[in-house]
């Protein structure tokens, strides 16, 4: 059995299992899963930590990892706009086993780091173009996302190609280097 075919066959039973669990309400709450889950006899049951040491110890890292996307600072962008924005960031080269965050400061002196994060940027645009594409009253938006997700690939792909990188639209970075305020 390839591995498409186990994915498929593993979320086939987890619709029908969590279908089952949805209230007369239609609502699907997590400690209803839980619940189910409790028996060793469940499809759901492997999917769980059940030695509560080690689920409480997996728990206090989720809880650190919402304290540090908690914090947030106010950065001054290149047009002397300040917003507020979060004072540390995941790439995904910082993820695996030794996962860490890093300042936004850090990030945007960092020219690679900061292409890093353009990147994983568009990709959660995309993700969120993807899983809203359904809902016609952000059609707007969904073609402001297509069109400036093309506008900041297009010089990646020019370079890729051996192109002269000429200025795209306005000339400007998309986006900005902020100066941080504490």
């Amino acid at each position: 059995m390839n591995e498409n075919s186990t994915d498929q066959t593993k979320q086939e039973l987890l619709r029908q299992e969590l279908s089952k669990l949805v209230s007369a309400g239609g609502v699907l709450r997590p400690e209803d899963i839980v619940a189910a889950a409790r028996s060793k006899s469940s499809p759901l049951h492997p999917y769980f930590e059940w030695d509560d040491s080690a689920a409480a110890a997996a728990y206090r890292l989720i809880q650190a990892a919402a304290l540090i996307r908690y914090v947030k600072i106010s950065v001054e962008t290149k047009s002397d706009k300040v917003v507020i924005v979060r004072m540390f960031e995941s790439l995904p080269s910082d993820r695996g086993d030794d996962t860490g965050y890093r300042t936004i400061h850090s990030i945007m002196n960092d020219e690679m780091k900061r292409e890093e994060l353009l990147k994983t940027a568009l990709c959660e645009l995309e993700a969120f173009r993807i899983r809203y594409r359904h809902l016609c009253e952000f059609a707007g938006l969904m073609r402001e996302i297509e069109r400036t997700s093309e506008a900041l690939r297009a010089p990646a792909r020019r370079a890729k190609e051996g192109a002269p990188r000429g200025k795209t639209g306005s000339g400007k970075r998309p986006l900005s280097r902020p100066r941080v305020h504490r």
